[in-house]
């Protein structure tokens, strides 16, 4: 899918750009309303990112242009964030606004979600099919974005308590492995997993529990080719228990290990759209984990990845 972006600051229409081509679509740059207009009427375009204060034309008046020809949905990227601001770009016609400075997570949701109702006025039946996988693909990672991010913002929130309960952490984690065996063996990942049959009593959130294990080992299938082995200890030492959860894979750059728990950072900077997400996963995990008042760490490594999780009895 073609997507138009008519903005003439260099530096944000780069930005756009490069977004965009990271999920997948194909992009028209132009710098101004006159090479907008001139793209549109010459090439395939199937939404169009338009600045509202452009020289020579502005983004309104290509809207204008556009329109008299195309429902293709518009998203104008305007300086203005009052609200009656948004509510006139609105009525002039756009079927979506984005603010600068750009959220680049807030683009790609809203840029998913206009581009969900683009098939219904495509007549081919193997072109309308491309573009349902390719809006499916990119609903699919926006809607997980917006999950992920509701979430980490109740996590860091200090107010958020966790629903705890004592259980044995070990049934908790052979529950976790198990459900991942039939994946591992489908993907030709070998396992080990030396999870003490020794009851473990820990107070914890299972299911915030759960969803920072199943990060860690999300990440070891994603990354990794086949004939990668992953591991699961746990062991108890005094009044603390040790989780390591570890692979024999590619590991992971070394420009970025000192912030791989952080916020929007990526194990893999050239995934594409068939990768969902926006760098939470390892946050996430962080944090619940420190919620749980425990820590992780990333182990140095020669060969793989190492996490090392430490619990208190």
């Amino acid at each position: 899918m073609k997507i138009l972006i008519a903005e003439d600051e260099d530096d944000i229409r780069r930005l756009l750009a490069l977004n965009m081509k990271k999920e997948g679509y194909e992009v028209i740059e132009c710098k101004d309303g006159i090479e907008a207009l001139e793209a549109f009427k010459n090439q395939e375009v199937h939404l169009a990112l338009l600045d509202i204060m452009m020289p020579n034309i502005d983004g309104i008046t290509v809207m204008e242009e556009i329109r008299k020809t195309s429902v293709i949905p518009i998203i104008f990227i305007t300086a203005m964030s009052t609200d009656s601001d948004k509510v006139l770009a609105l009525e002039l016609g756009a079927d979506d606004y984005i603010v600068k400075p750009i959220n680049t997570i807030e683009l790609t949701a809203r840029v998913a979600s206009q581009l969900s109702r683009c098939y219904q006025y495509v007549n081919n039946k193997e072109e309308k099919q491309e573009y349902l996988t390719i809006i499916n693909i990119n609903s699919r990672r926006a809607t997980k974005i917006i999950t992920d991010l509701f979430e980490f913002s109740l996590l860091d929130s200090m107010d958020y308590k966790l629903n705890m309960k004592n259980v044995d952490v070990n049934e908790v984690l052979r529950e976790i492995v198990a459900y991942y065996i039939p994946e591992l063996e489908a993907k030709d990942f070998n396992y080990d997993f030396n999870i003490s049959e020794e009851e473990y009593l820990v107070n914890i959130d299972e299911v915030k529990f759960t969803r920072a294990i199943s990060n860690l080992i999300d990440n070891a299938i994603k990354y990794n080719e086949k004939n990668t082995t992953l591991s699961v200890i746990s062991r108890k030492f005094n009044d603390r228990i040790e989780i390591r959860i570890f692979d024999d894979g590619r590991g992971i750059n070394e420009e970025i290990r000192d912030k791989i728990f952080e916020a929007f950072v990526r194990e893999d900077k050239a995934r594409s759209s068939s990768t969902e997400g926006a760098g939470l996963g390892l946050a996430i995990t962080k944090a619940i984990i420190e919620k749980h008042s425990g820590s992780i760490k990333l182990l140095d490594n020669t060969k793989g990845t190492e996490y090392k999780i430490i619990l208190n009895i």
